[in-house]
């Protein structure tokens, strides 16, 4: 594999048009702040903006499957159309001048070119800090690099998944490539769940299962068994007869040591959130792990950037070792991970804790702190706070559920969504509505720059649209979700559980919008009438939102749940 065939021209445009339709997706989302507040503005524009064609010069094509696809990927098709359209236009007039954006556009991609065939250094990356939970005691940090710096990551992340993919083992089934061109599951979460359900059916009706979570596996997996690991896959790579492009392994080695949990600490004192970080006990245990191999513990050099490419292929670099550790075992069982979560399935208890064993000794081997396993006697609420079980047995009689990776499956097949999961859309719904509501209020003095009716119509869609799509009157039966709650849930099968979960989703949200909307009509008279000056006369919106536009009605239509 050629390392520079990966930063061609075209592989670049690509990738760009790709963040400029995510950008415009989130533009969207702001232009409704912007129409509910006279205080509110649009943020000013990036430097992603100056390289691309902007939104009035995009030209409007016909695909094939429009109505099939999301409009991140719709729109990122047109950019690029627009882009091919401009490049043509000017190669075959050569005395006519490109626009600025153009030329813009040409230097980014040969300073992209020249940094990776240099030694220069990537910068360190922006932190900022996220709320965990809805009780925002504790927060998470992430990262966000500069444009060209984020594109040399991402291309270079492709590069070596496509290396060492391979290498990994079935059992890891976080960012993997997909299995073909035409397959779009691939290996990835969902899957798991059929083959639990499969190893379930063909294993008899009593199974020991293991769980296990680490303990913040992005801020506390360290550097140099990072670079290890990295240099042991590169070894088997090696013996097979490929060799790793130098320039690969210079980026690579340089964002693992763009940053640190150093850095979070210092944005932490910085903002006066030190204290829920939430990091305290993971540091003590951490640094028992360390003392009890000899180790030295330093902030400096552990962590690595969350939300980047390359920290999914971290991952399973770090783990592909425990994957092996594991699998290695003579007896019979079923071992799956995800990232940092895992599930162990076994007909024998005693198997079940040995293999278990083995792979908490493993994670703590590279380093890492993981949520200690509890003891389950009886099936009680404290069974879903627990994040790490030892060896319980799945049955009718004893614990008739297990989760993972947001599902829940019962001893029977039945497969249902994690209450968390549930919940967690329950305070989207919430934070949306209060947002607005807060821009309503937030001074007398402060007006919308729209009319009632008009923000009642947008406020319904945006949830909408965050639910189950942009599903519409005239494809609902034949519309896949894409980008919503309801499509990352693929892996359901139609059953009563299920139907009656989503069911009591729309009723929550039926009810919190009728509130929201007293609320508006307690409010009518600080909100501006329609007229030609202010605002553009809009169609009549259809005043009904009923099944095309629901949990339920989504998922009764959508093809890619299966029956049960």
């Amino acid at each position: 594999m050629n390392f520079d065939n990966y930063f061609t021209r075209d592989k670049i445009i690509q990738l760009l048009c790709k963040y400029r339709a995510k950008v415009a997706k989130n533009r969207h989302k702001k232009h409704i702040r912007y129409s509910l507040s006279t205080e509110c503005y649009i943020e000013p524009k990036g430097e992603i903006y100056q390289i691309m064609p902007p939104r009035r010069m995009w030209h409007k094509f016909r695909f094939k499957e429009d109505n099939k696809e999301d409009s991140v990927k719709y729109t990122r098709k047109v950019i690029y159309k627009t882009i091919k359209y401009t490049e043509g236009k000017f190669q075959n007039n050569p005395l006519k001048t490109p626009p600025e954006w153009f030329d813009k556009l040409n230097l980014f991609i040969d300073d992209i070119v020249s940094k990776i065939n240099s030694d220069y250094k990537l910068g360190k990356p922006h932190i900022y800090l996220i709320t965990k939970d809805k009780t925002r005691t504790e927060y998470r940090p992430l990262s966000q690099y500069a444009l060209a710096e984020k594109v040399i990551i991402s291309v270079t992340a492709k590069y070596l998944t496509e290396i060492f993919d391979c290498l990994f083992l079935d059992c890891s089934y976080a960012f993997r490539l997909t299995k073909s061109k035409n397959d779009s599951s691939g290996r990835n979460h969902h899957a798991t769940i059929p083959i639990i359900q499969e190893y379930r059916q063909n294993n008899g009706a009593n199974l020991w299962v293991a769980e296990c979570d680490i303990r913040k596996f992005y801020d506390c997996v360290n550097h140099k068994i990072i670079r290890k690991t990295f240099r042991q896959l590169e070894q088997q790579k090696k013996s097979q007869g490929i060799l790793l492009d130098r320039r690969a392994k210079k980026i690579f080695y340089k964002y693992v040591a763009s940053y640190s949990y150093m850095d979070v600490l210092d944005k932490a004192t910085q903002e006066s959130r030190l204290d829920k970080l939430g990091f305290v006990e993971v540091a003590k245990e951490l640094k028992k792990i360390y003392h009890c191999q000899n180790k030295i513990f330093s902030y400096k050099y552990i962590g690595v950037s969350q939300g980047g490419e390359l920290s999914g292929l971290i991952a399973n670099i770090v783990l592909h070792n425990t994957d092996i550790t594991v699998s290695a075992s003579c007896a019979e069982f079923h071992y799956l991970r995800f990232c940092d979560d895992m599930i162990l399935l076994s007909p024998d208890k005693t198997s079940c804790s040995d293999i278990f064993s083995h792979y908490t000794q493993s994670v703590r081997n590279n380093l890492l702190a993981i949520h200690e396993p509890k003891e389950l006697i009886t099936y009680t609420k404290d069974f879903w706070k627990t994040k790490s079980k030892a060896p319980y047995l799945w049955a009718a009689n004893n614990f008739p559920w297990v989760a993972f990776v947001g599902y829940q499956i019962k001893y029977d097949g039945s497969v249902r969504i994690a209450k968390k999961s549930i919940d967690k859309q329950k305070d989207k719904i919430i934070d949306v509505l209060n947002e607005y509501k807060l821009l309503l209020t937030q001074s007398t003095e402060v007006l919308p720059r729209v009319s009632l009716g008009y923000i009642k119509n947008s406020i319904e869609k945006c949830l909408i649209s965050l639910s189950v799509g942009r599903t519409r009157l005239y494809n609902y039966r034949k519309y896949k979700p894409v980008l919503c709650w309801i499509a990352g849930f693929k892996a359901v099968t139609r059953n009563p559980i299920f139907f009656n979960q989503l069911k009591k989703l729309d009723h929550y949200k039926a009810s919190v919008l009728r509130k929201f909307f007293k609320f508006l009509d307690s409010n009518q008279s600080n909100f501006p009438s329609i007229t030609a000056k202010n605002h553009r006369k809009k169609k009549k919106s259809i005043k009904y939102y009923g099944r095309p536009f629901s949990y339920h009605g989504a998922i009764e239509n959508d093809i890619t749940i299966v029956k049960s």
